[in-house]
């Protein structure tokens, strides 16, 4: 089994088995013994409300109880990668600042490379897993992020026409939406749309 990349414009998807049977089939029949979990949420200043959140929403994913450990700092890295992973949503910037660093990128690529594995990212974290402009930052342009998914990605922009989309090819991915790369990209949820080169919008393969 690959390992797999999971990008959600936000958490909707995590809570909901109804509005996603597929994707949640998918990661109970992934993950069918118990695993260790890690949260990274520097994104949102580690505040241990969502901390708890992120919990219940990958307890629900796996309909067990889980571990999931929180990781705020370096020293709280496991020795060992985690075969799943959930980068949260918030500040690009904020959370870029620690999931930046050598040493949580190492342990970040060592958990990329496990196989069967699966990294989730909410929101900013879907940004930092590819690439992409921060859109409380603009000005500063797209930056090449962890660059596993080598495409500029933007998350719930429809309303604004979806400013950060500069570059192409990118991925839009609306609320209530995400894509789910093993390595090809399919949709789950609110339909997902690739931007190409030419400029046309191309709807990815929705999950079956």
């Amino acid at each position: 089994m690959s390992n797999a990349l999971l990008l959600l414009a936000d958490s909707q998807l995590l809570f909901r088995a109804a509005s996603a049977p597929a994707l949640h089939s998918r990661i109970r029949n992934r993950f069918d013994a118990p695993v260790e979990a890690a949260y990274i949420g520097a994104a949102n200043g580690n505040d241990p409300s969502f901390y708890d959140f992120a919990c219940q929403a990958i307890d629900t994913l796996l309909g067990r109880k889980c571990n999931t450990r929180f990781i705020c700092h370096e020293k709280q890295l496991p020795l060992e990668p985690s075969p799943l992973v959930v980068l949260a949503g918030g500040s690009v910037s904020q959370g870029w600042d620690f999931i930046g660093t050598p040493a949580v990128v190492e342990w970040l690529q060592r958990c990329r490379s496990l196989p069967g594995g699966l990294i989730i990212g909410v929101s900013a974290g879907a940004i930092h897993m590819a690439r992409g402009i921060d859109p409380e930052q603009p000005a500063s342009g797209a930056r090449h992020y962890l660059n596993w998914l080598p495409m500029d990605v933007a998350v719930h922009e429809e309303h604004q026409g979806w400013p950060s989309l500069l570059n192409k090819p990118a991925l839009g991915i609306p609320m209530g939406g995400g894509v789910w790369v093993e390595p090809a990209m399919e949709s789950v949820g609110t339909q997902c749309f690739l931007l190409r080169e030419d400029g046309q919008r191309e709807h990815l393969t929705t999950m079956d």
